[in-house]
């Protein structure tokens, strides 16, 4: 079944917008696919922008500027289902995916099985349609059919057919076994996959997990992030992953069902890391932002999500902005880890936006500790006492007692914390790569990321020079001075010239890109949150709002231009 459109057709680009239609809302405006272009109005209002947005990024993507009006299904999760057809009448279908963690109507995180822990015959029916549906169009190679489902009966309707393996597809082959790349090119050369099993391939062998790393800052809207990647850490891989595309009998061997792990491009631990830069890539602002994709499979899901977690931490891009502290704050959410996210998980949890996640008690003593461990290394003369303080992770301000043999007092907590560390890689490590570092806080492991060298300091004032690092793939600088000098750091940290959008006296560009609209003039009244200016950047249209209300004295930007990050493309009126 198919969601209902409440007025089914297919609107011309030139065509008056279906707002005149009430009972319409609230309608989903799709583009033509990849989550491009999809808005939902909820009003008369907000009909007007979306309609505008929804067809110009049409036209400019797909050179068609018509916009199909559908339905909007609320709670639903995105369960896909991968299927494989020959020319001889085979059709197969493969372990679901479940894609349900998004934003701006994009992947983030996928995973195959579904956590939704679909009952068999639920799951026999998707696979039955999506074969069906294969079978009635003809269709050879593999493809992708897509659902949503219902969170709460698992009640599934069609969403769309994509012709092609998609960036996910490598969750699949960790649980179904099978190199779906090579079937296609068996399938493209005649070959019948008749000696695959369905009953085999339908049951998953495992678990697995995919992040997308994509060059976007999620602190700031999930912007995309341009420039030159100055240092690449990929997770630490164990053995070396198998080698792809044997040909002969190898290559056979490779494709037969179940192919193992080493085949399909995992190394020894279940981890696999797709890229697509490298060390010193340009990241330009004309394409889609994803960098790379990071694969763990596992038995089971705690164990994928454990060994998930763990190649985040070990992964590190400086240079450009990404979203792996998001895809962190994802996996540490209870609703993820419980394996109850609908497509509106994001939307609801970071309704206000992203800004970081706060560690828990244990993570913030472990934290603390390092830190002290690491200024302790550096501090020219004797100090007794350190203040800790770390910008990230509702980390309280902490005073840590410095005992002999690397053993520290936390705070009030008695207990003394013994602390040993050891580089973990530095000898390959690419120039300007953060520093990798194995911790021990009383016997606990944990991963720390050293991203700038550590200051050599002198003692007296000039000690509060901050730490650079990332803990739990999270961003941040922390500062230790002598407990005495906790004056100068709170001087030091006082935020002059307080303000915020209330008292904005200019638009800023958030991100570089290309004018697209301008939908103000000189000398217009505008109100908070009014749309002003749309810059278009790695194939995404954003809408810049006025930050607050007032009368614009300058329009520094027209249709084309091309502006910088930081760009003033607006000026109130003093």
């Amino acid at each position: 079944p198919s969601p209902p459109p409440p007025s089914p057709q297919l609107l011309h680009p030139r065509g008056a917008h279906p707002a005149a239609a009430p009972r319409a809302l609230p309608p989903l405006l799709p583009a033509q696919g990849g989550g491009k272009g999809m808005r939902v109005a909820w009003g008369e209002k907000e009909m007007a922008e979306a309609w505008r947005v929804c067809r110009d990024e049409a036209e400019n993507a797909f050179g068609d500027g018509r916009v199909l009006v559908e339905k909007f299904v609320a709670r639903p999760c995105h369960v896909e289902v991968q299927i494989v057809a020959d020319s001889w009448g085979n059709v197969y279908w493969l372990p679901e995916r479940d894609c349900s963690v998004q934003r701006r109507n994009q992947k983030v995180v996928e995973e195959s099985p579904s956590p939704l822990g679909l009952p068999k015959e639920v799951r026999w029916e998707m696979g039955r349609q999506a074969c069906a549906l294969a079978r009635e169009v003809g269709y050879r190679s593999c493809g992708t059919v897509e659902f949503l489902v219902s969170a709460e009966d698992h009640s599934f309707y069609f969403l769309e057919m994509n012709t092609r393996l998609q960036v996910e597809h490598t969750v699949t082959e960790a649980v179904a076994r099978v190199d779906l790349a090579q079937l296609m090119f068996r399938v493209a050369a005649g070959e019948s996959l008749g000696w695959l099993d369905q009953e085999a391939l339908a049951e998953p062998k495992g678990w697995a997990m995919e992040g997308r790393i994509y060059a976007e800052n999620p602190y700031r809207e999930f912007l995309p992030s341009a420039g030159r990647i100055m240092g690449y850490r990929t997770p630490l891989l164990g053995e070396e992953s198998g080698a792809q595309g044997l040909e002969g009998e190898e290559g056979r061997l490779a494709a037969l069902h179940p192919a193992p792990l080493s085949e399909l491009g995992f190394d020894g631990n279940g981890v696999r890391f797709d890229s697509g830069v490298e060390d010193g890539s340009l990241v330009p602002m004309w394409y889609d932002p994803i960098l790379a994709k990071l694969i763990v499979t596992a038995p089971t899901r705690e164990e994928a999500l454990a060994k998930f977690e763990s190649a985040l931490d070990d992964t590190s891009v400086q240079g450009v902005v990404t979203n792996v502290p998001f895809i962190r704050a994802v996996t540490r959410h209870q609703d993820f880890r419980n394996g109850t996210v609908t497509t509106k998980f994001c939307e609801d949890v970071w309704k206000d936006g992203f800004h970081g996640f706060d560690y828990s008690p244990a993570e913030q003593y472990d934290l603390v500790a390092i830190v002290a461990y690491l200024a302790s290394l550096n501090i020219s003369q004797h100090r007794t006492s350190l203040h800790i303080s770390i910008s990230a992770g509702g980390v309280p301000d902490t005073i840590v007692k410095v005992l002999p043999d690397s053993t520290f007092i936390i705070g009030d907590n008695p207990t003394p914390a013994r602390i040993t560390l050891a580089p973990r890689d530095t000898a390959v490590s690419p120039a300007g790569a953060a520093t990798l570092l194995s911790a021990t806080v009383n016997s606990r492991p944990t991963t720390i990321q050293l991203l700038a060298p550590l200051p050599q300091f002198a003692g007296g004032a000039t000690d509060s020079s901050p730490l650079k690092l990332a803990f739990l793939s999270q961003s941040l600088s922390a500062s230790a001075v002598p407990a005495d000098h906790a004056p100068l750091l709170a001087i030091a940290r006082r935020d002059v010239g307080a303000g915020g959008a209330a008292d904005a006296k200019e638009i800023l560009a958030p991100m570089p890109g290309s004018v697209r609209a301008v939908e103000i003039e000189k000398g217009q009244k505008v109100v908070e949150g009014q749309a002003v200016i749309v810059l278009e950047a790695m194939k995404m249209q954003n809408v810049i709002r006025a930050p607050r209300s007032g009368v614009l004295a300058k329009v520094n930007c027209m249709v084309g231009d091309r502006v910088a990050v930081d760009s003033v493309l607006c000026e109130y009126e003093s």
